[in-house]
């Protein structure tokens, strides 16, 4: 009986570690006249259009020598806080290493991400 019930905690545990990984996985851009959206399964980070000051693509290769502070990466996404030599601090919300952009803030936060559409979406 005890080896049964350690294999339903071991099981529900590991559901709930999945659950918790991709529920932080990010999905989609979303822009309105306000703010950027950086949607995940269960969560979204919000930025102010005021609050961007510049936006630009960067190449993959600037991401080399990142170091991961905290949060999720390495199973087909990131949704992560990093750290190199070139950003400094950043946040990194990726599923590909393809169509990165750089979000700078006012606040002096980094965040990269992929987006494929029109860079001029993102600012007021």
């Amino acid at each position: 009986m005890s080896q049964v019930l350690h294999i339903v905690i071991v099981g529900i545990a590991l559901i709930a570690c999945f659950i918790t990984i991709f529920g932080y996985m990010p999905r989609r851009i979303l822009t309105d006249d306000e703010n950027v959206q950086i949607r995940m399964t269960v969560a979204k980070r919000i930025i102010p259009k005021k609050d961007i000051v510049r936006v630009r693509r960067i190449d993959p290769s600037i991401l080399n020598g990142s170091v991961r502070t905290y949060g999720i990466g390495g199973i087909g996404f990131s949704s992560a806080q990093y750290r190199n030599s070139s950003l400094g601090d950043f946040l990194l919300y990726m599923t590909k290493d393809e169509n990165l952009i750089l979000i700078e803030t006012s606040q002096g936060m980094n965040i990269v991400t992929n987006y494929e559409g029109d860079l001029g979406e993102f600012l007021s």
